[in-house]
């Protein structure tokens, strides 16, 4: 939500630096000569689809390419068929100088299966890494846990705490969070996704969020925000990846100016988006909500209100937590909205649990110290989910 605390927010101020996956620089600020390229998809399940690779540079002479034709141009696009996986690379070069930038596309890649229910956590910092590993390790049940990326913070910085989750949780990408939406104007957010989707993360990355609390009436305009995330949504879709979306619920408690989920819905998410995404999400906190607890009766009916809607998705309870991170005084309201929400039987078809405490690692890491973390571990042998979706 809009007062979400982040460990990481005075990095905020580099979004506008953010260099692209794939991508490398020489020289001085000034005068940097730098490279580009991305690819959409980065992966295939079968060669021989068509992958769109796109190069630019600044301040480049011309541009020579490896396994593709550039002619000569500084920036351009063209479109390669692969039969296995194969490293594009672009050489860009001034008077003095040249610079490189390379990026791989995997053949015969597929999206490991994310089964029912959804166990989730929320990680929005990973400094703590061989902690958080060793947390989601010791889980009763096997964990999906958000990723927050933070802003000016590229791939690459993500891609050791990733590969060192993977063996123990699936994994949701968020590559903008809704206290960060307005810091990215629409082109910026297109390459925000672009950058994320087109490195390395884009095949262990199970599920990616294109928005979150998306009606929420700190991110700006609503039609900026139809344009951003129905953006994001195309991008993760022509890629062949999951996608999520979350809505803000906010029942008696709306800002000045903010709409509910459904309205917000049949109004700003357009209908191949509606029938297109795969998981259809809510965020709640209910301490800043009056301290209103909704019934499992009033979620069910929220949430088929959902379903009708978003005919194609799962429906995840998908946000839940204390604004900042737990302290004495706070602890035991945070042991009763764990106890609560994650017992919560719903009864919509779809239905398939998650919750994503949001402030994981500040109140459950490292597990062996925090009792916390044993709260929420037998929470999670709670959750519960319509019949069909559990394979009854």
């Amino acid at each position: 939500m809009q007062i979400k605390n982040s460990l990481h927010v005075f990095l905020a101020a580099m979004v506008g630096a953010a260099v692209l996956a794939g991508s490398s620089s020489n020289g001085s600020a000034q005068t940097r000569l730098k490279a580009r390229i991305s690819a959409v998809p980065s992966s295939i399940i079968t060669g021989g689809q068509p992958v769109n690779l796109t190069w630019s540079s600044t301040k480049a002479r011309s541009c020579t390419g490896t396994n593709l034709s550039t002619g000569g141009l500084t920036s351009g696009s063209a479109t390669v068929y692969p039969n296995a996986t194969t490293t594009y690379s672009v050489i860009c070069a001034d008077l003095f100088r040249t610079v490189s930038a390379m990026i791989i596309v995997r053949v015969g890649v597929e999206m490991r299966p994310v089964p029912d229910p959804l166990y989730g956590v929320t990680v929005d910092d990973v400094t703590k890494l061989t902690d958080i590993a060793q947390s989601l390790q010791n889980l009763s049940h096997f964990p999906t846990t958000r990723v927050v990326f933070d802003p000016g913070m590229t791939p690459t910085d993500y891609s050791a705490a990733i590969t060192a989750m993977l063996p123990y949780s699936y994994i949701v990408g968020q590559p903008v969070d809704s206290s960060e939406f307005t810091q990215y104007t629409t082109q910026q957010y297109h390459d925000r996704f672009a950058q994320y989707l087109s490195s390395s993360l884009a095949d262990q990355v199970d599920i990616w969020e294109v928005g979150n609390e998306v009606n929420g009436n700190w991110l700006g305009s609503y039609q900026s925000v139809n344009d951003k995330i129905y953006d994001a949504w195309k991008q993760v879709n022509t890629a062949g990846k999951r996608s999520m979306l979350t809505l803000w619920y906010n029942p008696n408690c709306a800002g000045s100016g903010e709409i509910d989920l459904i309205t917000f819905s049949q109004q700003y998410v357009p209908n191949d988006m509606r029938n297109g995404l795969d998981y259809i999400t809510i965020s709640y906190y209910e301490t800043q909500c009056n301290n209103y607890r909704p019934s499992a009766e009033a979620l069910t009916s929220l949430f088929d209100q959902l379903h009708a809607l978003y005919p194609n998705s799962k429906l995840v309870f998908g946000e839940v937590g204390l604004p900042s991170p737990v302290r004495k005084s706070t602890y035991n309201t945070a042991v009763s909205i764990i106890n609560y929400y994650y017992a919560l039987k719903i009864t919509t078809p779809g239905y398939v649990g998650g919750y994503f405490w949001w402030n994981y690692v500040e109140d459950m890491v490292p597990y062996s110290i925090q009792p916390l973390w044993t709260v929420l571990d037998a929470a999670l042998q709670t959750i519960q989910i319509p019949c069909a979706e559990a394979g009854c």
